[in-house]
């Protein structure tokens, strides 16, 4: 008996110490071959793509922020990308990422700054993989305008490997806080973000996994913005659904349970999310 319990611990805690590799963004530092010369420049980075042909900007230490000298590099460093929002219009960035591993828990890890001159309003990042969607923390507005925030490196999740190329869509999220200390106030948060990447947590617990609730698989789609801070409530009712993914030639398939929520309204908070995540054969 006590020879079958040390061979457990030992099993335990070799699992503890296994590493899965990071699945990197291709172009996660969004650096461009154009020329960077000025801050409302338009230069999608390499193999990004604007949704909707919305001006985005690439940025880079060394310029100034309408006329204002206050970009600072990440620690990823070289260029990063600019995009801002007033929940109406949204600069958003998509591009297919691949190397997932199907039925994995995943992280996103990246570099978040706020731009505190021409948006006046705090802000966060929406970051949607698949069908799935996580916010990154609101980034507050510095005491002194103009000026840029610190970054932060974050990490936002969980996600989950479906397939093995995946959607990358990442958008601004405008806060609650707006203020500038003389003149009109322009709702507008003014974000970049630099160095994405996913960090890969190994296969999904037999039990699930962590937070369950925070993976918001959906399986239609997004249609609302909203923040961690402020949760608006609507009238709602939810549709249990089931997927189970092809799997492979060796019977393997994750079996996942979520909800899609339904509303009559134009907006819809993210609802109850994967109820249930099952690995099998």
């Amino acid at each position: 008996m006590g020879l079958n319990v040390r061979a457990q611990c030992l099993t335990v805690a070799k699992r503890l110490h296994q590493s899965f590799p990071d699945v990197k963004v291709p172009n996660g530092g969004f650096t461009t071959s154009k020329p960077i010369t000025t801050d409302h420049n338009g230069i999608v980075p390499t193999g990004w793509v604007s949704v909707g042909h919305l001006r985005v900007d690439t940025l880079r230490p060394g310029i100034t922020l309408q006329g204002v000298d206050m970009l600072r590099a990440s620690r990823s460093g070289g260029s990063f990308v600019r995009l801002n929002a007033n929940n109406i219009i949204i600069k958003q960035l998509r591009r297919k990422v691949p190397g997932f591993q199907l039925g994995h828990l995943y992280v996103a890890v990246f570099e978040q700054a706020l731009l505190y001159k021409w948006g006046h309003c705090d802000g966060n990042f929406r970051i949607q993989l698949g069908h799935q969607i996580q916010f990154s923390p609101m980034i507050p507005l510095p005491k002194k305008f103009p000026s840029m925030s610190p970054w932060q490196r974050v990490t936002v999740g969980y996600f989950v490997g479906t397939a093995s190329t995946m959607d990358l869509t990442i958008a601004p999220v405008r806060g609650h806080h707006c203020f500038v200390p003389e003149g009109d106030t322009r709702t507008f948060t003014d974000l970049v973000l630099d160095g994405i990447m996913f960090r890969d947590l190994g296969p999904l617990p037999e039990g699930g996994a962590p937070g369950l609730q925070q993976p918001a698989v959906m399986g239609h789609g997004y249609t609302g913005y909203t923040t961690r801070v402020i949760q608006k409530k609507y009238p709602v009712h939810h549709v249990v659904e089931e997927h189970v993914s092809g799997g492979s030639a060796s019977g393997y398939h994750t079996h996942i349970v979520y909800e899609r929520v339904v509303s009559h309204e134009a907006a819809v908070p993210l609802g109850a999310g994967i109820v249930e995540i099952k690995n099998g054969k």
